[in-house]
């Protein structure tokens, strides 16, 4: 942009020149014509901050250090963590819409952002820039899930082959080994079956571990599994390498809303007392800091922290495995 053309259109030629001449008199004549010309212009408002514009990912300027770039695109595939020797991390995101796909780089803390995609969820990225042909997360980017990717229905499996799927449910079978021809390969895998209930086999579906089976060994009936990014194929989930499994035991874990919550005892004997849903549960100091999210000095009382906590805490909904 031509600043001296505008400084020139509001100041008149003769004006502006001594603006310059006082401005870079004002810096000791340390300051260029250049550097004079454009902090004039910003004091009279003529640059203007850049703004956030959103582009489709094959609109994107490419090798041009374009910058505030935002995307609206879906998960494609969400890498693991990259740790390098001089302590930075880095995590990328492929993403995708309508016109292409690209590698969205997470650094350091922002990494952080990624917990909890996965393939499909529609998200908004602001704060973008390009460098060397790839796109990176601004310091003051933000990251937000704007629709997340649905379940399979377990009722209505649909006959479609090679699908990516998510799938939500509960074990209702021993896992156990199964003669299996895939490709016209016969193997012996692992299988177990996934149920919409803890004992529904209505609304259910065989999954096939093909790959790191050892993930299998501890999965018991009536756990709750998410199962993130496997193939639907035959009628059949198919687990791989790439496929998340989240697990939780219901009858392990601590699942309701917080109705009670109290120190009981005193000095080192303090306890913490909590009421979940009707089920009450007590943990002693170090467990009660960790259930209340702080870190403190050990001359600071139990009964201190728990008063300052417990309005923030009642009836709210936890799962906390116990």
């Amino acid at each position: 942009m031509d600043y001296l053309e505008l400084l020139e259109k509001e100041l008149g030629k003769d004006m502006l020149e001594k603006e310059i001449k006082s401005k870079i008199k004002s810096f000791h004549g340390l300051l260029t014509r250049e550097a004079a010309i454009r902090l004039l212009a910003k004091e009279k408002n003529l640059i203007k901050k850049d703004e956030e514009k959103e582009y489709k990912i094959s609109e994107i300027p490419k090798g041009k250090g374009t910058k505030k770039i935002t995307i609206r695109a879906s998960v494609k595939k969400v890498w693991q963590i990259a740790q390098y020797s001089s302590g930075k991390r880095s995590r990328v995101v492929e993403i995708k819409d309508e016109t292409g796909s690209a590698l969205l780089i997470l650094w350091n803390e922002d990494v952080k952002l990624a917990n909890g995609l996965r393939s499909g969820d529609k998200i908004q990225v602001k704060g973008v820039y390009e460098k060397n042909n790839e796109l990176h997360l601004g310091y003051s980017g933000k990251l937000d899930i704007v629709e997340r990717a649905g379940f399979l229905n377990l009722s209505a499996i649909p006959d479609q082959n090679g699908d990516h799927i998510h799938a939500r449910g509960f074990v209702i079978s021993k896992v156990q080994k199964k003669e299996i021809e895939k490709n016209g390969r016969k193997s012996s895998l692992t299988s177990f079956v996934l149920g919409s209930g803890e004992d529904n086999v209505e609304s259910s579906i065989e999954c096939i571990i093909y790959s790191a089976e050892e993930r299998s060994k501890n999965l018991q009936i009536g756990d709750e599994l998410i199962i993130e990014d496997a193939e639907l194929t035959d009628r059949l989930i198919w687990i791989g390498s790439g496929t998340k499994i989240l697990s939780r035991r219901p009858k392990e874990m601590l699942i309701g809303k917080i109705e009670k919550i109290e120190c009981v005892g005193s000095d080192s004997h303090a306890m913490l007392n909590v009421v979940v849903s009707g089920k009450e549960v007590s943990f002693e100091r170090e467990r009660a800091l960790s259930f209340l999210g702080v870190k403190v000095a050990e001359d600071i009382a139990l009964e201190t922290i728990v008063t300052l906590k417990k309005e923030s805490l009642l009836s709210k909904e936890i799962a906390l495995r116990i």
